[in-house]
């Protein structure tokens, strides 16, 4: 597996507006447009039945390999496993993060949280690589948007030690990507953004595959 550098964009797949087909045909465009290693694709798929996923996640695997990219699996280690995929995510109510590391192995681990208290909790614990925290603009499911404060929050009262990289879910565009990583966040998980406007979300990121502008160190 190739060893994770921390992306700044995670894309989550969406089928419920459209088909497979589509999703992995906006996911190609998507990384093929991005500077390589700077997207990791992540494979949810709620209600789909496991062949259905696992052919959805082939065509991705195939697709972020050949963009130099890199791909996740939501919540299924076994899946995630079987795709050779780089990255697994967990949510919020999901098994331990050493109990999941301990099966996936040394790969990329994500945790979904929806409190300032519980990514702190789970970045100082240091077993996950990342949270996803929402929702950061738009509310979602009842919940109200926390604001680009909460990332604000969390960079000033995470522990020294803490090391994992926070990503603003809920809500982000193009438009509000920006605003994201000035208030702390290291990058931030999409869903219809790219899908709607792959172009504008990357240059908000710096992340063009012929961008200028500053970003993370990739890898060659």
């Amino acid at each position: 597996r190739e060893a994770m550098i921390a992306p700044r964009l995670i894309a989550i797949t969406d089928s419920s507006a459209c088909g497979w087909p589509v999703v992995v045909d906006a996911m190609t465009a998507l990384t093929s447009a991005a500077a390589p290693q700077t997207v990791l694709v992540l494979l949810r798929f709620p209600g789909l039945p496991p062949r259905e996923a696992i052919a959805a996640g082939r065509a991705l695997r195939t697709r972020t390999r050949q963009a130099r990219q890199w791909l996740s699996v939501a919540g299924r280690i076994d899946v995630a496993l079987l795709l050779e995929a780089d990255a697994l995510h967990l949510g919020e109510h999901s098994g331990t993060t050493d109990d999941a590391r301990r099966l996936f192995g040394a790969g990329f681990v994500s945790r979904a949280v929806h409190s300032v208290a519980a990514a702190k909790r789970t970045l100082d614990a240091g077993a996950a690589d990342a949270v996803l925290l929402s929702p950061i603009v738009a509310p979602r499911k009842g919940a109200p948007a926390l604001g680009t404060s909460a990332l604000s929050a969390l960079r000033q009262s995470r522990g020294q030690r803490s090391t994992g990289r926070v990503y603003a879910l809920g809500g982000v565009s193009s438009a509000t990507a920006g605003a994201c990583l000035e208030a702390g966040a290291d990058g931030v998980a999409v869903v219809s953004a790219a899908r709607d406007e792959p172009a504008a979300l990357l240059a908000a990121l710096g992340i063009g595959r012929f961008s200028t502008q500053p970003r993370d160190r990739v890898a060659d």
